[in-house]
C-alpha cells in the first residue's frame, strides 16, 4: 500500500511539473508576440507625433502608453519604463514581463523566478 502511494505522488509531482512548463512555456510564446505588437504600436505613436508639433518627451510617453496599453489588451505584463528606449531611427527597445500562470513552480521559493518570464523587445517596422 505504502509503495502505491509513493507512485501516485511521485506521478502526481510529474504531472505538476508538465502542467507548469507548459505554462511557463506557452507564457513565454505569448508574451514575446505581445511585446511584438505592443513595439509597433509605439513605433506607430512615434510616427504619429513626427509632425514636429510634438516635443520629443511626449513623443517617447506617448509611445510608452501605446506599448503598455497594446500589452494590457494581449494577456497583460508590464514594461519596464527605465527599458523603454525610442532610437533616432524611430525604433523601439524595451523589456516586457508576465507571470506564467503555475500549479507549483511559481508558488515556490527556490522556482518562484521560473514563472517570471521576461522578454526583450527590438522593435523596427519597415516603411513601404
Amino acid at each position: 500500500m505504502a509503495g502505491l502511494l509513493c507512485w501516485v505522488v511521485v506521478l502526481g509531482l510529474i504531472v505538476v511539473a508538465v502542467v507548469d512548463g507548459a505554462s511557463i512555456a506557452m507564457t513565454t510564446v505569448t508574451l514575446d508576440d505581445a511585446a511584438r505588437t505592443a513595439g509597433i504600436e509605439a513605433i506607430d505613436s512615434v510616427r504619429s507625433t513626427s509632425d514636429g508639433n510634438t516635443t520629443p518627451q511626449v513623443a517617447v510617453q506617448l509611445a510608452y502608453d501605446a506599448a503598455t496599453a497594446s500589452l494590457a489588451g494581449h494577456g497583460g505584463g508590464e514594461i519596464d519604463a527605465a527599458t523603454f528606449v525610442v532610437h533616432t531611427d524611430g525604433s523601439v527597445s524595451f523589456t516586457a514581463t508576465r507571470r506564467a500562470p503555475t500549479l507549483l513552480l511559481g508558488r515556490l521559493g527556490p522556482t518562484r523566478d521560473w514563472a517570471e518570464i521576461d522578454v526583450e523587445m527590438n522593435a523596427n517596422r519597415p516603411i513601404f
